[in-house]
């Protein structure tokens, strides 16, 4: 899995902090004027009591220096079962972000310590293994397939390729 887009990470937060819209977090009101992006996270000012906010507020990324995409790109890596010195070598090949590897540490300490940063890993690591399992089931029917068409005997004819066969391209026949 690659790591999440900014519009990709923000749409999780809004399902998962906001499922019922935004309202401010000091009074709770729900009549809200956007006043713009900052590093593209939407800000907003409460019409009732001039409360500034943006989309993080509340969250466990709320005070970082942190990109929003960085946290995500850790908690995925962390979902994978990565250790923090592989998450900070791997942040740097596939977001070219250089994260001190206590930062890694501390960022999935701090995660882990709210409910949203559980669910979240919980999700992701959900998914990973989705991932895993059916590439793992797909590996195993390709092994079975091409085993069968390699040791079927001569006189018999060849088994029927699989529904994933007919979309990659097939061997050629013997």
């Amino acid at each position: 899995m690659k790591p999440l887009e900014t519009s990709q990470c923000i749409d999780i937060i809004r399902a998962y902090h906001w499922p019922d819209g935004f309202h401010c977090p000091k009074c709770g009101a729900t009549h809200l004027r956007k006043i713009g992006q900052n590093h593209e996270v939407q800000q907003f000012i409460c019409m009732g009591c001039n409360k500034r906010f943006g989309e993080l507020a509340g969250t466990f990324m709320h005070w970082s220096q942190i990109h929003i995409r960085t946290w995500f790109a850790i908690l995925l890596f962390h979902a994978q079962g990565r250790r923090p010195c592989e998450i900070r070598r791997l942040l740097i090949q596939s977001i070219d972000v250089t994260v001190a590897y206590k930062t890694v540490h501390s960022l999935i300490t701090t995660a882990l310590a709210t409910p949203l940063g559980q669910r979240i890993l919980q999700d992701f690591s959900t998914q990973h293994l989705a991932i895993t399992t059916h590439n793992e089931q797909t590996h195993h029917q390709q092994v079975q397939y091409y085993a069968a068409r390699i040791l079927w005997p001569p006189d018999h004819p060849k088994p029927a390729p699989p529904a994933w066969a007919s979309q990659a391209q097939a061997p050629p026949q013997q």
